[in-house]
C-alpha cells in the first residue's frame, strides 16, 4: 500500500481520510506546531492558511522517511496500521483546534466582541435580579382588587359620570383632571342629562328627588280610603287627592278667592270696597294669621339665640317682597321687573279689571314694593346676627317701636293658647326696619295699602287656584328664570306639585310613610354611618384644632377667651341627629295629627294646614320639644345646622347613592357623605357661628374670633381668587367656601386616619384607572353633578336674591365653581393628581404658592 501526501490546492486543504473501498487512502497533512506568523481566516465551513510552503526536498525526505517505516514493519497488518492512522489523524486535529483557538483569541476584534458579550451578559443579570426584587415588592404590598358585585357597580356608576378618556376625535382639554376637574367628574353625566329650552338647571339632586317623589306617589297610590279616618295616612292621602282634582279646582277656585278677598275688607280693584270703613289692620292680621300671608314680616319659632337653655321664643322677621331688593333699583334686572309687571297686570284682568286699571294697579303695587325694598336689610347684614338680634323686646315695646301694628292682637290671634300679653318677650330682627316699615303704613293712602296686601294674598295663593292663574304664574317664573314659557301648562306632572304641597303641611306624615317603607335600611345606614363616619370625623376637628387660622396658641389656657377651648365646647356640646324625629313612628303619629281635618275641597285643606301648622308652632312655645321641631322631612336631601341650638339634623334620604354607599371604598364614603358632614358640622365656626361662642355658645356680641387678621386676609384673598375664577362676584358664598376649604380637609385627614388604622389596605375598585385617593375627590365632585345654564345660575345665586326667602349668607357657590374652587385651594388634590403648575395656570387655578392658606 502506498501512502500519498496531498498539498493544498488554491490556498484549500482538502478534508483527508480513509476511504474503506479505496486501497489508496489520503492523509492532509500539516505541521504540529504553528509559527508566530500564522494567521487564519475563516470563511464558511474552510480555512485558509498562509506561510505553508514546502520545497522540495523536505517532502522527499519525508516521503522516505514514511515509506522505510513500513517496509521494516514488514507490511504489518492493517489493524495496527490504521489505529497508527488515526491516532496520527486525532493529533494532527487537536493541534489545529489549538491553533485555531490561539488565533481566535489573540485575534483584536474577536477580543472586543467577547468583550461586549461580557457586559451584556452581565446587565442582563442585573436587570434580572432587580425585576424579581420589584416584583417580591410588589406582591408584598400591591392593593387588593376588588371583585364582588357592589365593587362592579360602585365602579361602574363612578365610569358612568366621567368624562370619555381622550381619542383622535375628542381632544377636549376639559377632560383631564388637572385643567377642569369638574368637567372631568361630571361630564358625562352632564352630557347625558340635556337641558331643553324651558329648564334651567337639573341637578344630581334633582335625579335622587325624583327617585323619591316617585316612590311617595307609588306608597300613596297604595293607601286605601277605607282606613279609618283618623289615620294619619288617610289624612294625607286624601289632601294629596284634593290637589289633584284639578276638575273641582278649575270650577270653584275663582269664586273661592274672591269670597277670601271680600272676607278680608274688599278690593277695590273690583268694586266690592268700602275705603272709610276698611280697616288695614284687620286686614294685615287675617293676612297674616289665617292665610299665611307675609306681608310686611314673617313670624317662626326657635331656639333663643341669647339664651339656648330658655324656652323657645317668637321670632319675627322683615318679609314683603316679590322680587329680591336689587332688583328694583339695578337697570340690569329690568327685564325680569317689567315682567313681574306683566304679572301683576294679567293677573288683576282675571277679576275683570280693565287693561288700564290693571296696568295702573302694576305700576303702583310695584312702587310700593320698591319704597318696601328701600328698607329692607341688605343680604349682608344677615352675617351679623349679634346686631340683627340685639336684645328681647317685649311686646309692649313693639307697640312703641312700629304703632301702625297692633301686635298684641296680631300675635293673640296667630298664637291662640299661648297666652301672650304685653311683657312677653319676642326676638325682633332688625327692629331698625320695623319702625321704618311702620312708617310707611301709617304713609300710605288707603286705597295703595289695600293694593297691596290684597295681591300679596292673590299672588300666594296663585299656584293653588285655577289653570288661568297657574299659567300666569308659570310664565313669569320662566321669565325670572331667564327661560322661555310657552303660556301652557302640562298637568301630567300635576303629581309632582301635589307632592311637595302636601310635604308643605304634611311633611311629618309624608316623613312616616317613607320611612315605614325603607325602616330597616334607614336603620342600618343611621347606625353605620355615626360610627364610620361621624364619629371619626368629629375625632378628627377635635384633634386637629390648631388648624383654625384663628387658633391662638397663646391664650390655649386661658380658661375664657381660649381658642381651643372654644373648639372643644362647640364640638363636644353639638347634637348630631341622623334620620327622622322619633314621634313619627306609629301611635306618636296620629296622636300629632289628631287635630288636622281635611276636606274634599284643596283650598280649604290649604286653610286647614296653615292653621293646623300655627298650632304646632303654639305647642313648641309651652314645651320645649326639638323632636317636634325638626326643620327637615326624612326624604330630604340637605343637611340643617341650628346656630342657637348647636344642632345638626342629618335626613335618611342623604343616606344613599351616591352620598352613601356601605360597600363602596371608605376613600368614597369620606369623600361624598363626609365632606357635607364635615361642610355643616364646621358651620359651627364660620362668620355666623362665631358670634355663637365663649363661654357657653350663646350669641354675643364677643368679635374675638370674627375680627382675627389671618382670618380677614384669607377671606378677602378667597374672595379675589372666585371672582377671578368665576368671572362673578359671589359675596355671600365666601363664608361658605371658607367652610367648605375646612371640610375638604377634615375629611380627607378623617379618611387617611380611617385608612391607616386597617389591617390591610382597602381594596380598589375593578376596571377603573384611579387609586382610592383619587377616588375620594371624584366621589365628592360628583355628588354636586349639575346641568345649568348660565343666566339661570345668574339668578338663582345672585347675592341678594330673597325671592325665596333665603337670608343665608352662607350659600354654597354654584356646583361648578365650589368643585374648581376648592380644589384650586387644595395641595392634597394636585399632589394625588399629579398636576403640574402649567396645568394649573392654564385654567386660572392658583399655584400652591399663591393659596390663601385659611386652614393651618
Amino acid at each position: 500500500m502506498e501512502t500519498t501526501i496531498k498539498r493544498p490546492i488554491n490556498g484549500h486543504h482538502r478534508t483527508g481520510g480513509y476511504d474503506d473501498d479505496d486501497d489508496n487512502d489520503s492523509i492532509d497533512y500539516q505541521q504540529n506546531q504553528p509559527q508566530e506568523h500564522d494567521s487564519l481566516t475563516f470563511d464558511g465551513d474552510h480555512y485558509n492558511e498562509t506561510d505553508m510552503d514546502y520545497d522540495d526536498n523536505h517532502d522527499d525526505l519525508k516521503d522516505k522517511k514514511i515509506k522505510m517505516e513500513f517496509d521494516d514493519n514488514g507490511g504489518g497488518n492493517n489493524q495496527q496500521q490504521k489505529q497508527r492512522k488515526n491516532s496520527t489523524i486525532i493529533s494532527t486535529t487537536n493541534n489545529r483546534l489549538q491553533a485555531n483557538l490561539s488565533k481566535i483569541l489573540n485575534n483584536r476584534q474577536h477580543r472586543i466582541q467577547a468583550f461586549l458579550l461580557l457586559i451584556i451578559f452581565i446587565l442582563g443579570l442585573t436587570l434580572l435580579i432587580i425585576g424579581i426584587k420589584v416584583l417580591l415588592v410588589t406582591f408584598a404590598y400591591e392593593q387588593p382588587i376588588c371583585d364582588s358585585s357592589d365593587c362592579l357597580y360602585t365602579a361602574a356608576r363612578i365610569a358612568a359620570k366621567i368624562s370619555p378618556p381622550l381619542t383622535s376625535n375628542n381632544n377636549d382639554k376639559k377632560h383631564k383632571p388637572c385643567d377642569n376637574f369638574y368637567e372631568f367628574a361630571c361630564g358625562q353625566w352632564i352630557k347625558d342629562h340635556p337641558l331643553d329650552e324651558y329648564s334651567g338647571k337639573y341637578s344630581i339632586n334633582d335625579e335622587i328627588q325624583d327617585r323619591i317623589y316617585r316612590n311617595l306617589k307609588h306608597y300613596l297610590d297604595r293607601i286605601l280610603l277605607t282606613i279609618p279616618h283618623d289615620d294619619p295616612f288617610y289624612k294625607t292621602k286624601f289632601f294629596y287627592e284634593s290637589c289633584m282634582n284639578l276638575e273641582e279646582i278649575d270650577r270653584n277656585s275663582l269664586d273661592y278667592i274672591k269670597h277670601e278677598i271680600i272676607d278680608s275688607g274688599g278690593w277695590n280693584i273690583i268694586g266690592n270696597w268700602h275705603g272709610p270703613s276698611w280697616h288695614s289692620d284687620r286686614t294685615l292680621e287675617k293676612l297674616q294669621t289665617y292665610y299665611d300671608v307675609d306681608a310686611f314680616f314673617r313670624i317662626t319659632v326657635g331656639a333663643d339665640d341669647l339664651d339656648p337653655q330658655l324656652p323657645f321664643i317668637i321670632k319675627i322677621y322683615p318679609s314683603g317682597l316679590g322680587l329680591p331688593r336689587n332688583y328694583y333699583f339695578d337697570p340690569e334686572y329690568r327685564q325680569i321687573v317689567e315682567a313681574y309687571k306683566q304679572y301683576m297686570s294679567e293677573t288683576v284682568k282675571i277679576f275683570s279689571a280693565t287693561k288700564l286699571d290693571s296696568s295702573q294697579f302694576a305700576e303702583n303695587t310695584f312702587n310700593y314694593e320698591k319704597r318696601i325694598a328701600e328698607i329692607m336689610p341688605d343680604r349682608l347684614d344677615y352675617s351679623h346676627p349679634a346686631e340683627m338680634f340685639q336684645r328681647r323686646f317685649s311686646i309692649r315695646e313693639l307697640k312703641i317701636i312700629a304703632p301702625s301694628i297692633k301686635w298684641l292682637n296680631l300675635l293673640q290671634k296667630y298664637f291662640e293658647k299661648a297666652r301672650l300679653n304685653e311683657n312677653t318677650r319676642v326676638m325682633l330682627a332688625f327692629d331698625s326696619y320695623f319702625r321704618n316699615i311702620s312708617n310707611i303704613i301709617s304713609t300710605t293712602d288707603s286705597k295703595g295699602l289695600n293694593d297691596y296686601l290684597i295681591w300679596k294674598l292673590i299672588s300666594s295663593y296663585a299656584p293653588y287656584l285655577s289653570k288661568e292663574f297657574r299659567i300666569i304664574h308659570y310664565n313669569f317664573q320662566q321669565a325670572y328664570l331667564n327661560l322661555p314659557s310657552i303660556n301652557y301648562i302640562d298637568d301630567k306632572d300635576r303629581w309632582r306639585f301635589c307632592l311637595e304641597t302636601t310635604n308643605k303641611y304634611l311633611g311629618h306624615s309624608l316623613s312616616a310613610l317613607y320611612v315605614e317603607n325603607q325602616l330597616k335600611t334607614i336603620m342600618n345606614h343611621t347606625q353605620e354611618v355615626r360610627s364610620n363616619i361621624v364619629n371619626q370625623l368629629q375625632r378628627t376637628l377635635l384633634d386637629n384644632y390648631r388648624s383654625f387660622i384663628w387658633y391662638d396658641p397663646t391664650n390655649e389656657d386661658d380658661g375664657m377667651e381660649g381658642s381651643r377651648k372654644f373648639i372643644n365646647m362647640k364640638l363636644k356640646q353639638m347634637e348630631i341627629l341622623i334620620g327622622y324625629p322619633q314621634f313619627l313612628l306609629k301611635p306618636n303619629l296620629g296622636g300629632y295629627y289628631s287635630e288636622f281635618f281635611t276636606s274634599i275641597k284643596f283650598l280649604h285643606n290649604i286653610i286647614e294646614g296653615i292653621n293646623f301648622r300655627h298650632k304646632k308652632m303654639e305647642m313648641l312655645l309651652s314645651q320645649k320639644n326639638f323632636d317636634h321641631s325638626w326643620p327637615l322631612v326624612a326624604y330630604d336631601l340637605h343637611l340643617h345646622y341650628d346656630y342657637a341650638s348647636n344642632k345638626l339634623f342629618v335626613p335618611a334620604a342623604i343616606l344613599q347613592l351616591p352620598y352613601y354607599d356601605q360597600h363602596s371604598p371608605i376613600a368614597i364614603q369620606f369623600g361624598s357623605l363626609g365632606f357635607h358632614l364635615a361642610s355643616h358640622m364646621l358651620k359651627a365656626f364660620d362668620l355666623i357661628g362665631l358670634y355663637y361662642n365663649l363661654p357657653d355658645g350663646r350669641l354675643s356680641n364677643n368679635r374675638k374670633f370674627i375680627e382675627d387678621v389671618d382670618l380677614n386676609r384669607g377671606l378677602r384673598c378667597l374672595s379675589r381668587q372666585i371672582n377671578s375664577i368665576s368671572n362673578h362676584q359671589f359675596n355671600t358664598s365666601v363664608s361658605q367656601t371658607y367652610i367648605d376649604l375646612g371640610a375638604l380637609k377634615m375629611a380627607w385627614l378623617a379618611y387617611q386616619q380611617q385608612e391607616s388604622e386597617r389591617i390591610e389596605k382597602s381594596p380598589l375598585l375593578p376596571s377603573l384607572p384611579y387609586n382610592n385617593d383619587q377616588l375620594f375627590f371624584i366621589s365628592f365632585a360628583q355628588t354636586l353633578c349639575a346641568n345649568i345654564k348660565p343666566k339661570t345660575m345668574q339668578t338663582l345665586y345672585d347675592d341678594d336674591n330673597h325671592h325665596c326667602g333665603s337670608t343665608s349668607i352662607t350659600e354654597p357657590l354654584p356646583e361648578s365653581i365650589r368643585v374648581n374652587v376648592l380644589f384650586s385651594q387644595f395641595s392634597k388634590f394636585h399632589n394625588v393628581f399629579e398636576c403640574s403648575n402649567d396645568q394649573l395656570k392654564s385654567n386660572n387655578v392658583i399655584e400652591a404658592a399663591e393659596q390663601c392658606h385659611l386652614w393651618n
